[in-house]
């Protein structure tokens, strides 16, 4: 039995950013190669370019998303922006699941390929560092991939606090959105 959708005609790419809601608020896309995309609002008080990432600050916040918190990291992964910067105060999308651009946050210089990701400070994403416990009756380990967003695909790099044009990509996933 086959499944037959038909999906519904969008009048605006997932690039487009404005001052002013142009779709509802919690739309999801996907593009062509299956990249998902949710339409949020810019809560924080600075943009935030491609390749960096943004979160909920709390579980009441809706479609409102922030920049990390440089000092606690708290709040949890809403996506990353990929396409067009995403205004102060502004609407867009960013990408909840697929391969999406990344960069180190600015305590990182460079992230390999092949790496888990998390997020880090000053909107950026950091190596993910597993945690091992054990619990089991029998004494067995467990691995902990918990808090990682994503897996690398390419290296990138950061310059003395600020973006290259050297963005990595990474397979990220939202638990969240």
């Amino acid at each position: 039995m086959t499944l037959e959708t038909i999906s519904p005609i969008s009048f605006e790419s997932v690039s487009n950013v404005t001052t002013d809601p142009s779709v509802e608020l919690g739309m999801r896309r996907s593009d062509a190669s299956g990249n998902e995309y949710v339409y949020v609002y810019n809560l924080s008080n600075v943009e935030v370019p491609p390749g960096r990432c943004v979160y909920l600050p709390t579980a009441s916040s809706g479609y409102s998303v922030t920049v990390t918190n440089t000092a606690s990291q708290i709040g949890n992964f809403a996506g990353g922006v990929h396409h067009a910067t995403l205004v102060t105060g502004g609407y867009g999308w960013i990408m909840t699941k697929g391969v999406c651009r990344v960069a180190p946050d600015t305590n990182a210089a460079s992230f390999n390929t092949d790496v888990r990701i998390t997020v880090g400070v000053d909107d950026g994403y950091v190596p993910f560092v597993m945690t091992v416990t054990s619990g089991a009756a029998d004494g067995h380990l467990f691995s902990n991939y918990e808090g990682a967003v994503g897996w690398t695909i390419s290296s990138g790099v950061t310059q003395t606090g600020t973006l290259t044009s050297t963005l990595g990509e990474a397979r990220i996933a939202s638990r969240w959105l």
